[in-house]
C-alpha cells in the first residue's frame, strides 16, 4: 500500500510538470492531486504501512531515502519504533538454555575486545535490519520465516510477520463476512460464535486445499500404523 501511494504521489507531480502548460488538463491534475492528498495523510496515522516498508528485506530505509521528502523519514522511523519497543521489543525472546555446568576460563585479551565490540542484538534490531543493505527476495513473509532470521531477529520477526499478514484490501474479509451472513440464516441465529468461526475456517481450508492434502497425508500414517487420522478428524 505504502508504495503504491508513494508511486501515485509521484505521477502526480510528473504528470504536472509535463502537462504544465495544458491549463485544462493542469486543473484535473491538481484536483485529483488534492482529493489524494487527504488519504496519503491518513497513512501518518499509523505505523503500519511504514513498518512494512521498513520490514520489507528488499526495500529497507533505503527505500525511504531515495523516495520520501527528507523531512518525512525521521517521523516516519519514529512511529515504526514506537510500534516496535512498546509491542515487541524484549517480548519474545528465546528462552535462555540450561547448560551443564564448565569450567569458567578467564577469557582472553582478543575475546574481552570482540565482547566490547559486540551489539545487543535484542535491543538494536530495528536499527540493525533497516539499516542493513536491501537484498532481493520475492515473498518477504517467506523471508520472516525462516527459522534463521527469525533466530537473528527474534522480536522484530514477530512484528514483521504481524504487519506483512496484513491483508492490502479488505476484499477477502468481506467475502468471509458475506459467507458467513449465508450461514447464519433465521432458522439458525442462534449458531454461537466459535460454531461459525469453526466453519469459515474448515471452508477456506477445503477450498485452498488444505483439507485434501491433511487427509492424504493422514490416511498415509494411518496406512502405516499410526493413529494420526482418528485424532485429525476428532479435531475436526
Amino acid at each position: 500500500m505504502q508504495v503504491t501511494m508513494d508511486f501515485l504521489n509521484k505521477h502526480l507531480h510528473t504528470s504536472r510538470q509535463r502537462h504544465i502548460k495544458n491549463q485544462a488538463l493542469t486543473t484535473a491534475i491538481l484536483n485529483s492531486h488534492y482529493v489524494f492528498d487527504k488519504y496519503y495523510k491518513i497513512i501518518d496515522n499509523t505505523p503500519v504501512y511504514t513498518a512494512a516498508v521498513l520490514l520489507h528485506p528488499s526495500k529497507r530505509l533505503n527505500y525511504l531515502n531515495k523516495v520520501w521528502n527528507k523531512k518525512w523519514i525521521k517521523p516516519g522511523v519514529g512511529r515504526v519504533r514506537h510500534l516496535f519497543e512498546s509491542q515487541y521489543k524484549d517480548k519474545y525472546l528465546p528462552p535462555s538454555k540450561e547448560q551443564e555446568p564448565t569450567i569458567i576460563e578467564e577469557p582472553s585479551e582478543l575475546e574481552k575486545w570482540q565482547r566490547d565490540l559486540a551489539i545487543d542484538t535484542t535491543t538494536n534490531e530495528l536499527k540493525s535490519f533497516i539499516e542493513s543493505t536491501p537484498i532481493t527476495t520475492n515473498n518477504p513473509l517467506t523471508w520472516w520465516l525462516d527459522p534463521i532470521n527469525q533466530e537473528q531477529f527474534p522480536c522484530l520477526s514477530k512484528m514483521a510477520i504481524d504487519v506483512l499478514s496484513i491483508h492490502i484490501m479488505s476484499a477477502d474479509s468481506e467475502r468471509v463476512f458475506s459467507g458467513s451472513r449465508r450461514m447464519v440464516t433465521w432458522e439458525r441465529a442462534r449458531l454461537g460464535v466459535q460454531s461459525v468461526e469453526r466453519n469459515e475456517c474448515l471452508k477456506s481450508w477445503n477450498i485452498s486445499g488444505l483439507v485434501d492434502r491433511t487427509l492424504s497425508v493422514a490416511m498415509d500414517t494411518t496406512t502405516s500404523g499410526d493413529d494420526t487420522l482418528p485424532q485429525f478428524l476428532e479435531v475436526m
